[in-house]
């Protein structure tokens, strides 16, 4: 049995612990593997290898799931000191920074590329020679019946994240309204701000957790459960965040027509350019552009996505890094 250690966040509002269960989840059907979630004290490198030295026999790989916020501490020296235990040390680099981006960080990534074991980046960087490319995971569908959200009869535009500035949900709302569409807003949204996007489009619905609470997060199955049901998706991103986004592969696993901005627009979607007829991107936000285009938008079943959700499944993303764990030890 490969036991793997994945230091990460947890069983939180955060879009890394989000990803490190998807890759607990992928891995489940890998009967050799067993890959076990840290605590938040293993975020701290330190504590991690005095762990590790007392307990010599436990864990064979340890995989970062480094978020530059999260993993600040963490150094190629640590990197170093945990391999000298003995352990293999995996990186998945969720923050790829590129020429124009800040230069430490740039130099951060490099460090740690040069010591880890392998090193996953999310995009090609001409910087990092030989690092693993895989793009984020798109989530599988579910087999139970979709989550209908009720329009009374107006086509609904869905779309998931937290309420940030840059994520221009002022933006959907006005601009859903007026082309005739209702909007479902899943993520936690204050209740302030659900008043203020109701006055910009009387439709917006906001989605409920499994307990019924209004705002709370919502598990990943019942987003995308949501998101289906919806007659499109549409991420209309300002660029304000070096991390490709896991959320458009929210709207991606819906496999319903999707409008983003465009990947020169906004740096989050610039490893999915080209991949996938079925996303219209835009490059002019105006309000005017975003309305004309979703009158002009197909609705139903996008079969055009269908390929493109399974070539980057997380099964498939699985499978590829029980490969990687097995070719390590």
């Amino acid at each position: 049995m490969i036991d793997v250690l994945l230091v990460t966040t947890w069983d939180t509002a955060c879009g890394i612990a989000e990803h490190s269960a998807l890759l607990i989840d992928a891995l489940k059907p890998e009967d050799d593997i067993n890959v076990n979630p840290s605590n938040q004290e293993a975020l701290d490198p330190k504590h991690l290898a005095r762990a590790l030295t007392t307990s010599p026999n436990r864990y064979q790989i340890i995989h970062l799931n480094y978020h530059a916020a999260l993993h600040s501490r963490w150094t190629a020296h640590h990197v170093k000191q945990v391999q000298a235990t003995g352990r293999k040390v995996v990186i998945t680099y969720h923050d790829t920074m590129s020429g124009e981006a800040d230069q430490r960080n740039s130099e951060r990534c490099i460090e740690l590329w040069e010591q880890a074991d392998a090193f996953i980046v999310h995009e090609p960087v001409a910087d990092l020679p030989g690092a693993i490319y895989w793009r984020q995971g798109i989530p599988e569908p579910e087999d139970t019946a979709l989550e209908r959200v009720g329009t009374r009869g107006y086509p609904c535009l869905g779309t998931v994240g937290f309420d940030f500035p840059w994520k221009n949900y002022d933006l959907l709302a006005t601009c859903s309204y007026d082309a005739g569409w209702a909007l479902l807003i899943v993520g936690k949204v204050t209740s302030d701000r659900q008043k203020a996007l109701a006055d910009l489009n009387p439709r917006v619905q906001f989605a409920y957790n499994d307990h019924g609470v209004s705002g709370e997060f919502v598990h990943r199955r019942q987003v995308v459960r949501l998101l289906s049901g919806c007659a499109a998706t549409a991420f209309l991103y300002l660029c304000a965040n070096t991390g490709t986004s896991a959320a458009i592969r929210q709207g991606i696993a819906a496999r319903k027509p999707l409008l983003a901005t465009d990947p020169a627009a906004c740096r989050q979607f610039r490893d999915l350019k080209g991949l996938g007829s079925g996303i219209t991107w835009l490059n002019d936000l105006s309000p005017d552009n975003v309305t004309r285009w979703l009158g002009w938008l197909q609705t139903g079943h996008d079969h055009q996505m269908d390929h493109f959700a399974e070539q980057d499944s997380w099964r498939r993303l699985g499978h590829k890094y029980a490969a990687l764990y097995r070719g390590l030890v």
